[in-house]
């Protein structure tokens, strides 16, 4: 049923879900959907407009699945498919959860899911652990609103400008 809801929601950010599969059985088997290419794209050294973009657009989504309670999770770097267009949600898994607190979950998630995206490319440069965690709690906090992320990153050019900042302690 979650993957029907999903599906007709038409989440421009998430996957396009064509099929669903069952078995012989009439069980959920899995689904087919649409190929998204990807482009090695670092997201630290797009614009810093490409990060809060998308940053918006998922949140939109978010909140849609939040108003149908629907619960994400598993949100991290490896199931996103990143090119110059945005980013693609393609597999997540969802569960249906009728409480106040999806919405909350659901935006800490989308927050983990940036500072998973975020961290995988500070892992590349050799940022030290500590310093990659505190940068990008400071930056993806859950408890400040986008704006607070918006505030923070709009004076740079790059994301990368405002992470160099913060690890020389200017941030």
């Amino acid at each position: 049923d979650t993957l029907k809801i999903i599906r007709d929601l038409k989440l421009e950010n998430f996957y396009e879900i064509y099929k669903i599969l069952y078995n012989s059985d009439g069980q959920y088997a899995g689904y087919t959907m649409k190929y998204y290419p990807s482009e090695d794209i670092e997201i630290i050294k797009m614009p810093t407009s490409y990060t809060l973009d998308n940053l918006y657009e998922l949140y939109q989504s978010f909140e849609r699945l939040s108003d149908n309670y629907i619960l994400t999770s598993d949100c991290y770097h490896e199931i996103v498919i990143i090119n110059s267009t945005g980013l693609t949600i393609i597999d997540t898994d969802f569960f249906q959860q009728c409480d106040d607190d999806v919405r909350i979950k659901n935006y800490d998630n989308l927050l983990y899911l940036f500072r998973s995206l975020y961290y995988k490319e500070l892992r590349k440069l050799d940022f030290p652990t500590t310093d990659r965690e505190y940068i990008l709690d400071y930056l993806f906090n859950q408890n400040d609103d986008f704006k607070s992320v918006e505030k923070k990153l709009v004076k740079y050019k790059y994301p990368i400008d405002y992470i160099n900042d913060c690890y020389r302690g200017k941030c």
